[in-house]
């Protein structure tokens, strides 16, 4: 078995992909048509902004119709991820779509699209997006407790507890050190 074969199911993925960059083109196209012709008959989209389910060609149709007027000026580029082949004729495609205006903020989700085979061509099953969310850095985590950077003393008689706290230098962490004297101690 020669170990540098390639994989048989490296073409369809790459179909897959093309096929997720020719949908955004139609997008940025307005062109209505050419989009629902890479959805199968019954496909399914779940509105990301609505929540609602929409199911099959008429209505993607006037889902999709509605999405285009309003964002005219809108560009959809798609970054995908993965592309798993669960059987010769389904596949699942991951990845990151944004929605770009010169009026607001990119709307950026992550998808997850199955794919069916039909006659001898990859179509859109279903479509799910869940917005995209940068997980919070150690430090914006850690923020709240920035009222503890300085240097601290408390005495009970002559017992002296000092701590230092400092944030580390990729500001990841909060780094506290301290002593303790006790009057009277003896250092082992």
């Amino acid at each position: 078995i020669n170990a540098l074969a390639e994989d048989p199911q490296q073409d369809d993925r790459k179909l897959i992909e093309q096929r997720a960059q020719s949908y955004a083109e139609a997008y940025n196209a307005k062109d209505l048509k050419a989009l629902i012709d890479h959805w199968a008959p019954q496909g399914v989209y779940i509105n990301r902004a609505t929540g609602r389910r929409v199911t099959g060609h008429d209505a993607l149709k006037a889902d999709f119709q509605v999405e285009l007027d309003s964002r005219k000026n809108s560009r959809l580029e798609v970054s995908v991820e993965s592309v798993d082949l669960v059987s010769p004729g389904v596949a699942m495609e991951r990845g990151t779509s944004t929605i770009t205006s010169p009026d607001g903020e990119p709307i950026v989700t992550n998808y997850s699209a199955v794919h069916v085979k039909r006659d001898g061509q990859w179509l859109i099953d279903r479509i799910s997006e869940r917005e995209f969310v940068n997980p919070p850095t150690h430090y914006e985590q850690l923020k709240d407790l920035e009222w503890m950077i300085g240097n601290w003393s408390d005495q009970a008689g002559e017992d002296v507890v000092s701590t230092e706290c400092q944030w580390s230098r990729n500001n990841n962490f909060l780094v506290r050190s301290f002593t303790v004297s006790i009057a009277g101690a003896v250092d082992m």
